[in-house]
């Protein structure tokens, strides 16, 4: 799967514009590929910046490729419910999606999948949880990005190591256990 596969008809506007593409080096040999929606205009430099210093600190924390490529494409629910339904048979929008891609062209660094995100989901649950978008947005981002560094959460001793990461990565950012406001509900 590629990223203009993924990324192809993201824009939610009328005249089809296409979304904006970023390319960032994230760290020395580290890629970060970056396609944004309209509807995400007002968090692009947030989260470009969050996207750089994510993969400085995933560097630290987990055995993390030391050359990559990441791709993140900022969409939108109808793009989001198409992708769900063709790669998991859920004809349903869903917040967050990972296609780990473990592919590898010659002379250049390995390509560890794409992530897309469902604008109107995230910011609809970030509402419902009484959490700011920005923060339930990054916690997404990293939720995806560990499900492309190969973790998951099937079990309820993968989901406990899982967060932990997600918990720990967060706090570096100052951004709060997004698990707490719900625990014993």
């Amino acid at each position: 799967m590629q990223f203009e596969s993924l990324a192809g008809e993201t824009s939610a506007e009328e005249d089809g514009d296409p979304p904006d593409r970023l390319s960032l080096q994230a760290s020395e040999a580290c890629r970060v590929d970056i396609s944004f929606d309209t509807l995400w205009e007002e968090e692009k430099e947030n989260f470009c910046s969050f996207l750089k210093a994510l993969v400085v600190r995933m560097q630290e924390e987990l055995v993390f490729p030391r050359e990559a490529i990441l791709e993140y494409v900022f969409s939108h629910d109808t793009h989001v419910r198409s992708l769900n339904a063709q790669y998991r048979g859920k004809d349903t929008p869903t917040n967050v999606l990972s296609f780990p891609l473990a592919s590898q062209e010659e002379n250049s660094p390995p390509l560890l999948g794409t992530v897309v995100f469902a604008y109107e989901t995230i910011h609809r649950e970030a509402k419902e949880q009484q959490k700011p978008f920005s923060h339930h947005s990054k916690h997404l981002i990293v939720h995806g990005t560990l499900h492309l560094l190969g973790l998951t959460h099937k079990t309820s001793e993968e989901a406990e190591v899982m967060e932990g990461y997600e918990r720990r990565i967060l706090n570096t950012f100052r951004i709060p256990d997004p698990y707490e406001a719900f625990e014993g509900k």
